[in-house]
């Protein structure tokens, strides 16, 4: 094999291990967290964050944790309630991780 020809499988073969690294890469990146911005229920599992304060409006339970695998992040915010009833609420079979609030 000739130098040139070397040289062009060498390039060759960088190509593509780059783009097989590239696009690994771009399957890895996280999503952005759900924003919640009112009292809501939340259904699916994946990361919501506050992003203004919420107030309950007398609400039983102001935001209703019903899936598995949930992280919600407070953010900075708050949740202001009646004095009665829950800000957040979880269903008993819901097992997960601690909630960063």
């Amino acid at each position: 094999m000739s130098t040139n020809s070397t040289k062009a499988v060498v390039l060759g073969l960088i190509l593509v291990v780059a783009s097989v690294g590239a696009t690994a890469m771009i399957g890895t990146v996280a999503a952005a967290p759900t924003p919640v911005n009112a009292c809501t229920t939340i259904d699916s599992p994946g990361e919501y964050q506050l992003t203004a304060d919420v107030a309950n409006s007398g609400q039983n339970a102001c935001i209703r944790v019903t899936s598995d695998d949930v992280m919600l992040d407070g953010n900075g915010h708050t949740l202001d309630g009646t004095g009665s009833g829950a800000g957040v609420q979880t269903a008993q079979q819901v097992e997960s991780s601690p909630s960063k609030i």
